[in-house]
Protein backbone atom coordinates (compact mmCIF):
# COMPACT_ATOMS: atom_id res chain seq x y z
CA UNK A 1 0.00 0.00 0.00
CA UNK A 2 2.91 2.31 1.02
CA UNK A 3 4.64 1.58 -2.22
CA UNK A 4 2.20 2.16 -4.36
CA UNK A 5 1.26 5.51 -2.43
CA UNK A 6 4.69 6.69 -3.49
CA UNK A 7 4.14 5.84 -6.47
CA UNK A 8 0.53 8.27 -6.80
CA UNK A 9 2.93 11.13 -5.42
CA UNK A 10 5.27 10.47 -7.58
CA UNK A 11 3.31 10.50 -10.88
CA UNK A 12 0.88 13.25 -9.40
CA UNK A 13 3.75 15.28 -9.51
CA UNK A 14 5.16 13.99 -12.85
CA UNK A 15 1.72 15.10 -13.55
CA UNK A 16 1.75 18.58 -13.02
CA UNK A 17 5.18 19.39 -14.19
CA UNK A 18 3.29 17.61 -17.37
CA UNK A 19 0.35 20.36 -17.32
CA UNK A 20 2.95 23.18 -16.55
CA UNK A 21 4.99 22.28 -19.68
CA UNK A 22 2.08 22.28 -21.65
CA UNK A 23 1.10 25.45 -20.56
CA UNK A 24 4.49 26.90 -21.15
CA UNK A 25 4.58 25.53 -24.70
CA UNK A 26 1.88 25.41 -26.06
CA UNK A 27 0.40 28.53 -28.56
CA UNK A 28 -1.45 30.55 -26.06
CA UNK A 29 -2.56 31.90 -28.89
CA UNK A 30 -4.01 29.25 -30.62
CA UNK A 31 -5.88 27.51 -27.60
CA UNK A 32 -9.07 28.63 -26.76
CA UNK A 33 -10.01 30.82 -23.24
CA UNK A 34 -12.12 28.05 -22.24
CA UNK A 35 -9.26 25.77 -22.12
CA UNK A 36 -6.69 28.24 -20.93
CA UNK A 37 -8.96 28.56 -17.98
CA UNK A 38 -9.08 24.57 -17.35
CA UNK A 39 -5.96 24.59 -18.02
CA UNK A 40 -4.87 26.97 -15.15
CA UNK A 41 -7.11 25.24 -12.81
CA UNK A 42 -6.10 22.07 -13.32
CA UNK A 43 -2.61 23.60 -12.71
CA UNK A 44 -3.28 25.38 -9.42
CA UNK A 45 -5.35 22.56 -7.67
CA UNK A 46 -2.71 20.29 -8.36
CA UNK A 47 0.19 22.59 -6.73
CA UNK A 48 -2.26 23.15 -3.77
CA UNK A 49 -1.71 19.93 -2.39
CA UNK A 50 1.79 18.56 -1.91
CA UNK A 51 0.62 14.40 -1.84
CA UNK A 52 -2.26 12.89 -3.49
CA UNK A 53 -2.33 11.15 0.28
CA UNK A 54 -3.74 13.02 2.94
CA UNK A 55 -5.76 11.18 5.50
CA UNK A 56 -8.57 13.48 7.06
CA UNK A 57 -6.75 16.28 5.43
CA UNK A 58 -4.40 15.97 8.41
CA UNK A 59 -0.57 15.02 7.17
CA UNK A 60 0.57 14.27 3.73
CA UNK A 61 1.54 9.99 3.72
CA UNK A 62 4.84 9.82 2.72
CA UNK A 63 6.98 6.91 2.58
CA UNK A 64 8.88 9.07 5.56
CA UNK A 65 5.93 9.78 7.22
CA UNK A 66 5.27 5.72 7.85
CA UNK A 67 9.13 4.82 8.78
CA UNK A 68 8.41 7.27 11.49
CA UNK A 69 4.59 6.15 12.53
CA UNK A 70 6.01 2.67 12.70
CA UNK A 71 8.83 3.28 14.43
CA UNK A 72 6.74 5.06 17.16
CA UNK A 73 4.36 1.76 17.17
CA UNK A 74 7.30 0.08 17.55
CA UNK A 75 9.02 1.84 20.24
CA UNK A 76 5.13 2.09 21.93
CA UNK A 77 5.14 -1.98 21.80
CA UNK A 78 8.55 -2.58 23.15
CA UNK A 79 7.71 -0.23 26.53
CA UNK A 80 4.30 -2.11 26.84
CA UNK A 81 6.12 -5.57 26.73
CA UNK A 82 9.28 -4.17 29.53
CA UNK A 83 6.10 -3.06 31.47
CA UNK A 84 4.67 -6.70 31.37
CA UNK A 85 7.73 -8.42 31.71
CA UNK A 86 8.52 -6.52 34.83
CA UNK A 87 5.45 -7.47 36.42
CA UNK A 88 6.02 -11.17 35.53
CA UNK A 89 9.48 -10.66 37.42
Amino acid sequence: MLINGEKLAKTSKRLKDSLELLGIDSNQDQMLDSNKVKLQLTISRMSSVSSPIRPLNGFDLTFSTSLTCNGLLITYIVILLQFKFAEMY
